[in-house]
């Protein structure tokens, strides 16, 4: 058990003890997690429990990837065995189980914070956001922490808490809350499921015990009464969550409930901070403490005299203040300081909003930690909304919240809102928008948004429902594709511009070499004259699931297929299999050429750099065999008595099944209306009344098209806007009300996505794509025979354009290749790309995000691109203005928008699970759990943090701004009595040691006499400290 040898004293005391009820006292810096690992370790190893009966709880998804990353290193992937998650994780997992006896849906959903606003703004119509926070705060504390509620927020709480509560039911929802209570209920009527539990969590590890609340303490004391194998770890002096229910008071609660103040274990050395950090923090506390820990520092680092000490500064305004701290990290940097290696901590956003303004604004690089991070996105907002539908199409709330966005029109949508009532949903309050005359847009163009929006969802459901093999990533991508975010630098917007890779002649046949190999058990080694391009192309390859483990930058004794950038080093491998790129001058280029190698493998001649071939190997290795997402179907065709979708009748229904391309069936039928045909449908279908007139009607046809159709996905051109509600009308008029259940697709919306602006009737496509007319255009059968075809190439189509956009999350790498391999001297000592057409556009979209602060480039990979920066900032720069002459338009510098785009689809790459459904509920339970901390970036880049997401990190500089009265304490707690609060600035106090304890070395806290328009005094806590004099700053 070498890693007891790591630990001091108190931790091996802790690690080692016997398996009762332990807590664990641990300051800030002591090494908890270390002490947690070690534990775990200790059970499998010493007292020889199963993993798999392990549970530990974490306060954050960061811990809880740090603590799972450090046991893989340790355990390997025994290591997954344990289950590692944060509290309501664990909960919703149990829900998920149980979800029968916890009466709710299998299907159900957590409402994120918009969906708990908009649900409450619904039943209230409580008009602006923050009296709806208000009240929602209110709620939550009502049913977290009655006892401790101010009087009027319980009233508050007692009037709108079952009207929220029912609204969330009526659509399949759960809030955060309620995914706690609802395990806690559920605990207190099925001892069974607590039996079950208890026998599969034999060992319980709780970090951040000060953090729970009343609820959760319930459910941990009852998961542990049987074996009371439970190792708390707490630190009262950090507790400062008492606003999202926790607790402090759970500590002594849990030595009395567990009788253990005889093993209550205090961790008091210190490895994080100076002495002199430590000494003005637990100054602060020194009067309002449980138990004081006596920290101190133990490596000679933290107890070098010559660091100093922290320094509290004033300054006249806001302006002052930000001005010295952009000063401060400007010299820091100049003496090698990193940027990431710098935090800068505030109470509330207002502040870090306006340090990041100012801070963008003076080429500071840095990361705001927001309230959803990557999930504060109007884009991704709008995806995750439509995920939502897709995984709970009766989520009402999630329909009006995609709306809203898709219509981008708030005159409108006020207007729409008012026609909303307890009994209609929002799906009929649209239909009876549609109806209504509104300001700002016509009906036509209203209708037209609210079809494009139900064919958006109906489609894509159609595709989560016909391919639950398929990778989330791969919905992501569709999804992507089918929105095409305006005004951003994405690979999506220029889908059309690019390449497909499976169209380049050599790439098929370069990934059927490949995978052959990896089959056979082979490995392949990447090798090239420069090792710049081989560590470049070495990162690509490795994103790759099948290169990943397979793929070496080095020649490994002996590998099975050498992968080689360049003739020069394909030309010392004698006989070996090589896979060859070989770049060929401009003058030279066309095609490329495809050659076999005496030795065994390809030649793939070409005007392409190689690292521009293996990002497309690469896209083609994800994509290449991929089936077309509809393989069986019916296309649907009906000719009707008028064009009115409301009153007509059909006349004609023609349907052809098909399998994997080809129609195996066919069902062409005359109907009689009941009522006569126009003129105006006779001149389109020619049919007439006398030809229906003997004919069977919809309803004696019934039987025999729903035995057709069956449970088929049904296919149309225009569906939404005609056959489709034709047709279910006529359904629900044959069978007294019922649904016709099948899933549905139109063509049409997707040929307009693929062919924006041009001819997409069925008369257009089948120009477009060379189908004959061989007559019968018109009548029902012959043009769904026409239409299979159609749907066909549009799938292939939309299968190409998803292979092009794949592996946005490697632009940056790609541009550093891309400029690497192209950049030439020019005549006048400065430089040229020589990059072919789309090398320069994927260059420019690679670049962008490189010269971002967003690019996370490995720090090899980073040290090249500073070698390079001006040159390829100079290089982005005139291909924009060369785009600007020649298209009016240029790709600019990532911003959040494209960060956060990239970042979702490489966030839902991670999730898996036995079908696409499930990876889609995985996801949309991770991103409505994201915390503030997973959204922070391995990227060289200042932190702005509130001292709530600084929970629990660590950087060796750290400024605390805007520790002013009414911010640090909080105005919230200052204006309220008595006992209540004292309480919360106990908790406010502990935020500010929180804050001081993140800083390793160098701390530097500021306070202001104006913030924006408003005069402003010190905070109570600094004269608490002594610092009753104002310094100057010099």
């Amino acid at each position: 058990m070498t890693f007891l040898d790591n630990l001091n004293e108190k931790q091996r005391q802790a690690v080692t003890a016997a398996r009762q009820s332990i807590l664990v006292l641990a300051g800030p810096g002591t090494g908890k997690t270390r002490t947690l690992i070690a534990r775990i370790l200790y059970l499998i190893e010493h007292y020889r429990v199963d993993a798999y009966h392990i549970m530990a709880v974490t306060f954050t998804n960061k811990a809880k990837e740090e603590m799972r990353t450090r046991l893989r290193q340790e355990l390997g992937d025994l290591a997954d065995d344990v289950s590692i998650g944060t509290f309501h994780h664990y909960c919703l997992d149990v829900l998920r189980t149980y979800h029968h006896e916890a009466h709710l849906p299998k299907q159900f959903a957590i409402a994120d914070e918009t969906s708990q606003l908009m649900a409450l703004s619904r039943i209230s119509r409580i008009g602006d956001e923050r009296s709806l926070r208000t009240v929602l705060n209110a709620i939550s504390s009502y049913r977290l922490n009655k006892h401790n509620l101010n009087p009027n927020f319980q009233a508050i709480a007692e009037h709108w808490i079952e009207p929220y509560q029912e609204e969330l039911r009526k659509n399949n929802l759960i809030d955060f809350d309620q995914i706690i209570l609802r395990v806690q209920t559920l605990f207190e009527k099925h001892s069974e499921l607590v039996e079950a539990q208890q026998h599969r969590f034999t060992a319980v590890l709780i970090d951040e015990f000060q953090d729970t609340d009343p609820v959760q303490y319930g459910i941990i004391k009852s998961l542990v009464q049987r074996h009371r194998n439970i190792f708390a770890v707490a630190d009262d002096d950090q507790s400062i969550f008492a606003w999202r229910g926790a607790h402090v008071g759970n500590i002594q609660r849990y030595i009395k409930d567990f009788d253990c103040q005889d093993r209550v274990i205090v961790l008091d050395r210190n490895y994080r901070s100076a002495q002199g950090i430590i000494d003005v923090a637990s100054q602060l506390l020194h009067e309002h403490r449980l138990i004081d820990k006596g920290l101190h520092a133990v490596t000679d680092e933290q107890n070098d005299d010559t660091l100093p000490k922290p320094q509290f500064l004033n300054f006249a305004d806001d302006e002052e203040e930000t001005d010295w701290i952009i000063e401060q990290i400007n010299a820091f940097v100049e003496t090698g300081v990193r940027y990431a290696d710098i935090a800068v901590l505030f109470p509330n956003h207002a502040i870090g909003e306006q340090l990041e303004t100012r801070m963008l604004a003076a080429n500071i690089p840095c990361q705001l930690v927001k309230r959803q991070g990557v999930f504060d996105h109007d884009d991704v907002q709008k995806l995750i909304l439509l995920v939502k539908l897709l995984q709970n199409p009766d989520d009402d709330v999630a329909l009006e919240q995609f709306f809203q966005r898709e219509l981008n029109n708030d005159l409108v949508f006020q207007q729409i809102r008012p026609l909303k009532t307890t009994d209609r949903s929002f799906k009929h309050t649209l239909y009876a928008a549609a109806k209504t005359h509104l300001s700002g847009i016509s009906q036509g163009q209203f209708w037209k948004i609210v079809s494009t929006c139900f064919g958006t969802i109906s489609n894509l459901l159609s595709y989560v429902d016909h391919n639950p093999e398929a990778e989330l990533d791969e919905l992501m991508n569709v999804i992507w594709n089918t929105m095409q975010p305006e005004q951003a630098s994405t690979i999506h917007n220029k889908g059309h511009e690019l390449r497909d890779p499976l169209d380049i002649p050599g790439i098929i046949e370069a990934v059927d070499l490949i995978v052959s190999t990896i089959d056979e058990g082979g490995t392949i080694a990447l090798v090239g004259v420069s090792a710049q391009m081989c560590e470049i192309c070495c990162e690509l390859l490795k994103a790759s699931p099948t290169m990943a483990e397979h793929i070496d930058s080095s020649t490994s004794p002996s590998p099975d297929l050498l992968l080689c950038l360049d003739m020069e080093s394909a030309s010392s491998l004698d006989e070996r299999p090589a896979l060859v790129f070989r770049k060929i001058r401009h003058e030279q280029k066309g095609e490329a050429l495809v050659q076999e190698r005496p030795g065994g493998g390809l030649v793939i001649c070409s005007s392409f750099s190689p690292v521009f071939m293996v990002f497309k190997l690469l896209q083609a290795l994800k994509t290449y065999d991929l089936p077309k997402p509809f393989r069986e179907y019916v296309v649907l065709d009906l000719e009707t008595t008028s064009a009115d979708t409301r009153t007509t009748g059909i006349v004609e229904i023609g349907a052809v099944k098909v399998r994997d391309g080809e129609i195996i069936e066919r069902l062409g039928r005359l109907v009689n209306p009941e009522k006569p045909i126009t003129q105006g449908a006779y001149k389109v279908h020619g049919i007439s009344d006398n030809d229906v007139r003997e004919q069977p009607t919809f309803k004696t046809l019934l039987p025999e098209f729903l035995e057709f159709i069956g449970d088929d996905l049904l296919v149309a051109h225009n569906g939404f806007e005609f056959d489709f509600p034709i047709l279910w009308r006529a359904y629900r008029e044959a069978t007294g009300g019922k649904l016709l259940p099948n899933r549905r697709f139109d063509t049409l919306p997707l040929a307009r996505r693929l062919f924006p602006g041009q001819k997409n009737s069925v008369d257009g496509l089948m120009q477009r794509f060379n189908i004959r007319d061989v007559g019968g255009r018109h009548r029902a059968l012959d043009d769904t025979v026409y239409l299979t075809p159609i749907f066909e190439r549009l799938q292939e189509i939309e299968q190409s354009l998803n292979r092009r956009t794949e592996y946005e999350n490697l632009l940056d790498v790609l541009a550093l290749g891309l400029f690497l391999d192209g950049m030439v001297p020019s005549a006048d000592d400065a430089f040229a790309l020589s990059l072919t057409t789309e090398e320069c556009l994927l260059f420019q979209l690679g670049a962008g995000k490189l010269l971002s602060r967003f690019s996370e480039l490995s720090e090899t990979l980073r040290e090249l691109f500073v070698r390079h920066q001006e040159l390829i900032q100079r290089s982005f720069e005139a291909n924009a203005n060369r785009e600007v002459d020649e298209h009016h338009h240029a790709l600019r510098i990532f911003n959040g928008k494209e960060a956060a785009i990239a970042r979702l689809k490489e966030l839902a790459s991670a999730f898996s699970g036995e079908n696409l459904r499930e990876r889609i509920q995985r996801f949309l339970d991770h991103a409505t759990l994201y915390s503030t901390q997973d959204d922070i970036c391995q990227v060289n880049a200042v932190n702005l943090l509130t001292i709530h997401s600084s929970k629990g990190l660590e950087f060796p500089i750290v400024f605390v701004c805007g520790v002013e009265k009414g911010n640090l304490p909080s105005f919230y707690s200052v204006r309220e009595e008595g006992e209540l609060r004292e309480k919360k600035l106990d908790e406010q106090r502990r935020l500010f040691y929180v804050a001081m304890t993140r800083a390793k070395y160098k701390l530097f806290v500021t306070y202001v006499n104006k913030r924006g328009d408003y005069p402003k005094k010190r905070s109570q806590f600094l004269i608490e400290l002594g610092i009753e004099l104002q310094e100057e700053v010099l």
